[in-house]
Parts: structure tokens; C-alpha cells; sequence
């Protein structure tokens, strides 16, 4: 899941990597379809997640249902981490994919 979000943050995905993300994510094991949901800028998406049980975590990501592009990453403790104040639920990442462009590099 992580590795999909990764793959957003850091490249231009065109249509053929959203169709081998979406696939690869579609034959992960653990995950749960969470339906409609929004993120933070009130845009609708289909919700993935995942659970880790050993680290108390959930990540979800928000996806486009029409382009298939990733609009949200969002990481969540489910259980107090040891040492840390916090009550849970509680967000520690987020991540908005808010526009993505290519560009050329000239030297």
C-alpha cells in the first residue's frame, strides 16, 4: 500500500502504471474495500486500507474511481505507540495528491 502512495509521490503515473497499481493492489492480501469516502478536500473516492497488527497502523488510500488516480494517503496509529501521548485513533500522515505533471530535464 505504502509502495503505491510512494510511487504517486514521487513520479507522473500514467494510465498504464494506474492500471498495474490498481491490479496489484486488487490481488493483495489483507486489504478492505471502505467504499465511498472523502479526504481532506471533501473529494470522493473509493477507500482501500489495510491494517498491520504488529505496529497498530492502518493505511487507507483515497482513489479516483473515474481516472484512477490517487487523491489520498493517510497513516493512522489503531493503538497507542509506546512513549507517545496520543490518544487513538489518531492521524500521523497525510498526504494529498493535489496535481502531477512531466516535465523534461535540460542540462
Amino acid at each position: 500500500m505504502r509502495a503505491v502512495a510512494d510511487l504517486y509521490r514521487n513520479n507522473a503515473v500514467d494510465r498504464d502504471v494506474r492500471v498495474a497499481a490498481l491490479r496489484f493492489l486488487a490481488r493483495a492480501d489483507g486489504l478492505l474495500l471502505r467504499g465511498t469516502v472523502t479526504d481532506r478536500l471533501g473529494r470522493p473516492g473509493l477507500g482501500v486500507s489495510v491494517d498491520d497488527s504488529d505496529k497498530g497502523t492502518r493505511d487507507l488510500l483515497v482513489i479516483d474511481r473515474r481516472t484512477g488516480l490517487l487523491l489520498a494517503h493517510e497513516s493512522m496509529f489503531l493503538r497507542r505507540p509506546e512513549r507517545l501521548p496520543v490518544k487513538v485513533p489518531t492521524v500521523f500522515g497525510y498526504v494529498l495528491y493535489l496535481d502531477q505533471d512531466r516535465r523534461d530535464h535540460t542540462s
